[in-house]
């Protein structure tokens, strides 16, 4: 309800009283609204819980990336005793191949699975 000197035009409200009217709000209305508070609190949820998995993920990575750097510092060390190893003519070999060809090998799966884990 407005004054009834109120001109649409020009937007001009004589006494600058104006009220507003609004019906009351209906069944389906409030079931909608309420629907939608209770989505945006399960998507808020869903998106801290999200947020907590990323951090956790992030930091189970850097704790990867540091092993996987160890152990590639740890197989150049043993490739290069091999190679000391192969110089030597009194190389110990156990079941056809030497202890540290075997040591080398180990190491050298075990980078994989990291890388592999990492790229997860």
């Amino acid at each position: 309800m407005c004054c009834k000197f109120y001109d649409p035009e020009s937007e001009w409200r004589g006494c600058n009283y104006f009220r507003w009217l609004d019906e009351d709000i209906t069944e389906w209305q409030r079931s909608v609204t309420n629907k939608l508070v209770l989505e945006k609190k399960l998507l808020e949820c869903q998106l801290n819980t999200c947020q907590t998995e990323l951090k956790e993920v992030t930091e189970q990575r850097s704790l990867l990336l540091e092993d996987n750097s160890r152990l590639k510092m740890k197989y150049k060390a043993v490739l290069a005793e091999m190679k000391l190893q192969k110089k030597k003519p009194n190389n110990k070999k156990v079941g056809g191949i030497s202890v540290c060809c075997k040591a080398a090998i180990a190491i050298m799966l075990v980078l994989v699975i990291a890388a592999v884990v990492v790229m997860l």
